[in-house]
């Protein structure tokens, strides 16, 4: 879900908030067990439009945006026995899209990239270690002009 409030024609303020959490799963080397993780992205983020926003038509833009994800994991199997944990990481957003508008609506393609990283983090096993999250997303979507 994302809410965009226009504050000049060519500038827009953003909150992305991911209503559904990613998941993936993954095993860890030597034996050690493998882990379930889900993640909850709330990212603020400014978009520049290179048209007036107030034009219906096809209107471009590019995107910043940081924010935290909140990660959950669960350990199981392997020599380190059942575990849970959780952390907050701070992820960078970019991205590039178009939007087509009429006069009440439109339509919002965009590619997003991602890229987040914690380092020298125990919470999954009593190890160090550096966990990376990068992604690229493509989206298409429809949006209501307010």
């Amino acid at each position: 879900l994302f809410l965009e409030w226009l504050v000049f024609d060519r500038v827009g303020l953003e909150l992305d908030v991911g209503l559904t959490e990613l998941e993936r799963t993954y095993d860890l080397s030597s034996g050690l067990g493998s882990v379930e993780e889900s993640a909850r992205p709330i990212i603020l983020g400014a978009n520049l439009y290179f048209k007036d926003h107030g034009r219906r038509g096809f209107r471009g833009f590019v995107g910043l945006g940081t924010g935290t994800v909140s990660v959950d994991y669960k350990l199981s199997g392997g020599t380190l026995g059942s575990q849970t944990s959780s952390h907050s990481v701070t992820m960078n957003t970019l991205k590039f899209g178009l939007d087509w508008q009429t006069e009440t609506a439109g339509l919002r393609t965009q590619i997003i990239s991602w890229v987040g990283k914690l380092s020298d983090t125990d919470s999954i096993a009593t190890s160090k270690q550096t966990v990376d999250y990068t992604a690229t997303v493509f989206t298409i979507g429809v949006f209501a002009v307010f």
